[in-house]
């Protein structure tokens, strides 16, 4: 997947300030002034408070324990985009890129911002630990809504990711990854709505997923580490019926999923609602909730699989589908129409 590889380059770069400060101080940032400056200057513990407006900037944050908070601030691109994620990025800007290069970085919380129309992600992470996006809503954004790669603790807690070129949510990457993702919703992203890639200890509870081409994709593609130890509960996913072609020669198109598992280890579906799910296009495989065999990928077979206490219905061209690979596969008193193989439906 090529938007992944350029993700890499993060590694070598030279990136960073090293403000800090002896005690906590709130920055407070008005239209027509600059967020990065506050951001730049701001130490450990500080808050920087934008103001209701339109900003025209694009923003890098490499340091520590800092609060960005930007209740009815508006983030759009700059004619002239500032900071080195960009460049590092192939050239598409982000609107918010938190980076650790030398080590982690943790502790920041980013909440309330609209990020809007940037040719790359809303928000992206690379090399992040216990840091929280909230209230944010990412949208027409040329690439990601919102997105982690090699995260270390952290949560995406009551977002709102539409309307983006790519998956709204996306989690990757991240092995013991202990990550909360709770409460947000992902409609008519030009891919998948919650994306979750060799990814592993997560929680996925209480989100909504309408009208992409796949709700919610849980992809392994490393056999030797396989993505796993993810529970999803309490979520909704429906309509996805959009085409999503693969991005590279030999990706399968997907349309009309639900919640699609390919792969892993040790992962938990329940309590989730699933409905209205049918391929608008070409699609390897469709249905409500659909369970395949990771080697398609490169991956194994899913292990120690639980799907249990689901309502599922309405969906093309099975409620419940399981190509029947892999071992300690469970499904326990699922409500649904269809299924194959037939046991599956209570």
């Amino acid at each position: 997947m090529r938007r992944l590889v350029l993700i890499t380059a993060f590694a070598v770069a030279a990136l960073g300030f090293n403000a800090t400060s002896a005690m906590a101080a709130t920055w407070t940032v008005t239209p027509g002034h600059s967020i990065q400056k506050a951001i730049n200057n701001a130490g450990p513990g500080d808050e920087i408070v934008v103001q209701p407006g339109t900003y025209h900037q694009n923003l890098t944050i490499t340091k520590d324990d800092l609060t960005l908070t930007g209740w009815g601030a508006i983030l759009r691109p700059p004619k002239q985009p500032k900071g080195p994620c960009p460049g590092y990025l192939g050239g598409v800007v982000p609107g918010i890129c938190v980076v650790g290069v030398e080590q982690r970085v943790t502790g920041n919380t980013i909440r309330g911002f609209k990020i809007y129309g940037f040719s790359g992600q809303g928000i992206i992470m690379f090399r992040v630990g216990d840091t929280t996006i909230s209230s944010v809503t990412a949208a027409w954004n040329g690439d990601y809504g919102i997105a982690g790669f090699h995260q270390k603790g952290g949560a995406y807690v009551n977002n709102v990711a539409h309307d983006n070129a790519a998956p709204g949510f996306y989690l990757g990457d991240s092995r013991q990854a202990e990550y909360r993702i709770v409460g947000n919703k992902a409609y008519n992203n030009d891919s998948y709505g919650f994306f979750i890639r060799d990814s592993s200890y997560a929680t996925v509870l209480d989100n909504q997923a309408r009208n992409n081409c796949a709700g919610f994709l849980l992809l392994d593609t490393d056999a030797k580490s396989p993505m796993g130890h993810l529970t999803l509960d309490g979520n909704q996913s429906w309509q996805n019926n959009q085409e999503c072609a693969g991005e590279d020669p030999g990706d399968p198109s997907l349309s009309g999923l639900g919640i699609l598992i390919v792969g892993g280890d040790s992962n938990i579906v329940r309590h989730s609602e699933v409905w209205g799910n049918v391929p608008g296009g070409p699609s390897f495989v469709s249905g409500g909730i659909v369970l395949v065999s990771g080697t398609i990928t490169g991956a194994s077979d899913p292990t120690n699989t639980a799907i249990n206490f689901n309502h599922v219905w309405n969906n093309q061209d099975h409620d419940i589908f399981w190509d029947r690979s892999g071992s300690e596969i469970h499904f326990l008193q699922n409500t649904c129409g269809t299924s194959d193989p037939a046991f599956i439906c209570s």
